[in-house]
């Protein structure tokens, strides 16, 4: 499921913003209160960073593509609360 940055106030503040870009993206500048975790190292990493998987959490990169794809691979491990934002 993707979501339009416009809709993301609707959520309220119980989300966690994930920004799956590399890290030097992430650096260069990213929304501010995200976290960085990037699609190559989700799947090693996830469970640490979000040990709960009904954690409410909005995917985002650059143009939307890899973060649809890292909102899938969090519905897949198991994580039931996963939005992309659009790009």
């Amino acid at each position: 499921m993707r979501l339009a940055f416009t809709k993301m106030h609707g959520l309220g503040n119980d989300f966690i913003v994930l920004d799956v870009r590399e890290k030097d993206q992430f650096d260069a500048g990213h929304i501010p209160h995200a976290k960085h975790l990037s699609r190559g190292q989700l799947e090693l990493r996830v469970n640490d960073a979000f040990p709960d998987p009904t954690v409410r959490i909005v995917t985002y990169c650059e143009v939307g593509k890899i973060s649809t794809l890292a909102a899938a691979t969090l519905r897949r491990m198991g994580f039931t609360r996963v939005l992309a934002l659009d790009g």
